[in-house]
This record gives structure tokens, sequence and C-alpha cells, in this order.
């Protein structure tokens, strides 16, 4: 996971490591019970040979909760995870790319010396409200020509 500023710990990493195995871990283990559970119980049907086949019953409930845990894992820590964050970074990208369309400054717009300013956004505003004064701030067009009528 990317993090737009600081560091990355080797205990964070470690935190991370071990979710995942830990998710993984607790698959296989949910995977192993429904396999030996339903290879029991279809055994038991099929010696005693009944006419309803009664472990479609747990295995079919029980397979609505493999496959969900399966999705589960694959969103959060598989493939589809990588994927979402690739999405999630092309779309940041995108954003960054519209924003600085628009004139719009970026906290992290290191050359700009503003870094921690926010920028006035023009767009809600009518332009014949509004206009910049002499020293460069967004004042109503009403103070502006006092300001000139002053001088």
């Amino acid at each position: 996971m990317k993090q737009k500023h600081g560091f990355v710990t080797e205990d964070e990493l470690r935190k991370r490591a071990r979710k995942k195995l830990s998710a993984r871990r607790e698959l296989v283990q949910h995977l192993l019970s429904y396999i030996l559970v339903n290879l029991f119980l279809w055994t038991i049907y099929l010696a005693t040979w009944q006419e309803f086949p009664w472990p479609l019953f747990v295995s079919g409930g029980w397979g609505i909760g493999i496959v969900s845990h399966l999705a589960d894992y694959y969103f959060k820590h598989g493939k589809g995870a990588e994927w979402r964050e690739a999405d999630i970074e092309r779309e940041v990208i995108r954003q960054r790319r519209l924003a600085r369309d628009r004139g719009e400054m970026l906290d992290d717009d290191e050359d700009s010396g503003y870094a921690d300013t926010r920028v006035y956004d023009s767009s809600r505003v009518e332009a014949k409200h509004r206009r910049l004064s002499d020293d460069g701030e967004l004042v109503d067009e009403a103070e502006y020509l006092r300001q000139r009528a002053s001088r």
C-alpha cells in the first residue's frame, strides 16, 4: 500500500504480512473442514443409501459460506486487492491532472511555495462580483473600487 507522506516502518510491514498470512491460514482451515465434514456426511449417505440426498443441504449452505470467504480473501489480500489499488492510483493521477488543468494547486506542489495553503475555487463565485486587489487578495468588486478611489 502506497502512503502519500511518511515512511512505513518494519513493524507496520510485519503487521501487514501477519494479517495476510492469518487470513490465508483461516481460509485453508475453512476449506479443509468443509471437505472433511462433507466427505464424512456423503460417506454416511452412501452407506445408508436413503432416497433423498440430505447432505446437499449441508454442502450447499456451507458452500455459500466458502465462496463468500474466498471472495473476501481475494478482494482483501489477493489479485482483487492489487487491481483495486491500481484502479485507485489511476483515478488519483486522473484527478490530479484535472485539478491542475483547472488551475488548482495541490497540497504537494512543493515548487509553488504554498504547500499548506488552500486555493480559492473561483468557479463557485460569479466573476463579475469578485476581483483581485493590487496586493493579490480576492475582494468584492465594490471593495476593490473603494480601495482604488481612496488612493
